[in-house]
């Protein structure tokens, strides 16, 4: 059984060489062995075993050439041949057992053809192991049972304008989303995105495990899984995906909103600048439907709209603008939670106070009414 140096896992791909009697192995891209089996070759083809390895799924696999070269006892490669091979074909069963066991209790397979002398390890080291389908050795039962993981079972959003629990198919601005979710204690909780494995976590003694990923998620689309692995290395198949599209990015800086004066004698557009004596002008724009449009007021929000299917949005005041000066704007919030820039505000004079009656011409009233008693004295008498 092949296996990396730093962990149980078995290179993916392999290449083959005869040199005589001797089986080299050299992983991709080297040209030099990891491995050599002396005298491979010498007992004939039915006292060749296969190589075999351990993939990330846990379980174990023959490495079969990718050509047509046989190998259904053995690898069939003539002398200075170069194979290439790699795992497939079906599943052997569990590989963490092999790796679990010690000398102690006679669960150490031994060395195919039990030549551990002749198979030479070099650079980053592999071995070779075999069932002893032939001893008396007595075996403690080993737990080949993989545990089944549960996946995920929510999602925290934490940061920006819309915070909380997320479910799967939400639309986040989290790039650290909090993952949680359940599996038998001790277990070891493996997380995926998108089939790339992005961290681990375990089980703690209540059943729950949670876990924030330390670099970011890029925005787009993102399938979670889980594999669970239980104490004997047996790993559970994926989960079910938790899916979350990630929008770290706010919408674009609105223009200036749009208004209008519907009461009074002059009604129409207003524009900024204007007077107006409507304390409760309709406003309006244009959006990305689904948007959210907050209404502020001297920088105080006042009220907010939904831009609709159409890409339209307006808003009417619940309550009177009072009278004075109004310098009405609009942020956007998309259905992540991003916030976009405040727009250019709409500066307007709300007045619905008519004029003062003005004071009487006094003096000249006066004046016409001495005229006409003078008049009035100076007449002949009839």
């Amino acid at each position: 059984m092949l296996k990396n140096e730093g962990d149980n896992f078995a290179p993916e791909n392999i290449t083959l060489k005869r040199n005589g009697n001797d089986l080299e192995v050299m992983q991709e891209g080297d040209e030099k062995p990891s491995l050599t089996l002396k005298d491979y070759f010498e007992y004939g083809d039915d006292a060749s075993p296969l190589l075999l390895g351990m993939a990330e799924d846990g379980q174990l696999y023959q490495y079969i050439p990718v050509s047509d070269v046989g190998y259904d006892a053995g690898y069939l490669i003539t002398d200075s041949e170069l194979v290439a091979a790699a795992l497939g074909g079906e599943t052997l069963g569990p590989g963490a057992p092999y790796f679990e066991s010690d000398d102690s209790n006679s669960n150490l397979y031994p060395l195919l053809f039990g030549l551990l002398a002749a198979a030479g390890a070099i650079g980053a080291g592999v071995a070779l192991h075999e069932h002893n389908t032939k001893g008396h050795h007595h075996h403690d039962p080993v737990d080949i049972t993989p545990p089944v993981s549960k996946g995920i079972d929510s999602a925290l959003d934490n940061t920006g304008a819309i915070t909380g629990k997320l479910k799967s198919g939400d639309i986040t601005d989290e790039t650290h989303p909090q993952l949680s979710g359940s599996g038998e204690p001790g277990n070891t909780i493996t997380i995926y995105d998108n089939g790339k494995k992005i961290g681990e976590t375990n089980v703690d003694r209540n059943g729950n495990w949670r876990w924030t990923p330390d670099n970011r998620l890029a925005d787009g689309d993102h399938t979670l899984t889980t594999t669970e692995r239980d104490a004997a290395g047996n790993i559970s198949k994926p989960s079910p995906g938790f899916d979350l599209t990630v929008d770290s990015t706010a919408p674009q800086t609105p223009p200036a909103p749009d208004a209008h004066d519907n009461v009074g004698d002059k009604q129409g557009p207003i524009h900024s600048g204007d007077v107006t004596d409507d304390s409760t002008p309709t406003l309006n724009g244009r959006g990305t439907p689904g948007d959210t449009v907050d209404v502020w007021d001297n920088g105080e929000k006042i009220g907010s709209a939904t831009v609709d299917p159409d890409g339209n949005w307006t808003w009417t005041p619940d309550q009177p603008l009072a009278d004075g000066d109004h310098s009405l704007s609009t942020t956007v919030t998309d259905p992540a939670g991003n916030v976009s820039e405040p727009s250019p505000g709409l500066d307007i004079t709300v007045d619905t106070q008519p004029p003062a009656t003005p004071d009487a011409p006094w003096p000249a009233i006066t004046r016409a009414i001495n005229r006409a008693r003078s008049t009035a004295a100076t007449a002949p008498r009839p």
